[in-house]
């Protein structure tokens, strides 16, 4: 895939690429980890590095504005970055 043939990654895209993997493989983190994974191969690098960019930029968000205290309530005694599933707080889109 030549460096103009490329898919632009934005979080539209990102958001997107949620949305199929969740709906092809529902709460199997490891077959849609795959599929994205196999999805941004075929992107190219610099789709990859936006991705990539998108999620960490989501997770310091995440961190920042409430999600921690929102599950230490649900959970009701805390919870700790075990408490929730790798790369749950990424399905919920804003």
């Amino acid at each position: 895939m030549g460096e103009s043939e490329q898919i632009e990654m934005n979080k539209n895209v990102f958001w997107e690429l949620i949305a199929q993997a969740k709906a092809q493989y529902g709460q199997d983190m490891g077959a849609a980890e795959s599929w994205l994974t196999d999805e941004l191969v075929k992107r190219g690098p610099r789709a990859a590095q936006s991705f990539h960019d998108i999620i960490h930029a989501y997770s310091d968000l995440a961190d920042r504005y409430g999600l921690w205290d929102a599950a230490s309530i649900i959970k009701e005694y805390g919870c700790s970055d075990g408490g929730l599933p790798r790369g749950k707080k990424f399905t919920w889109p804003p």
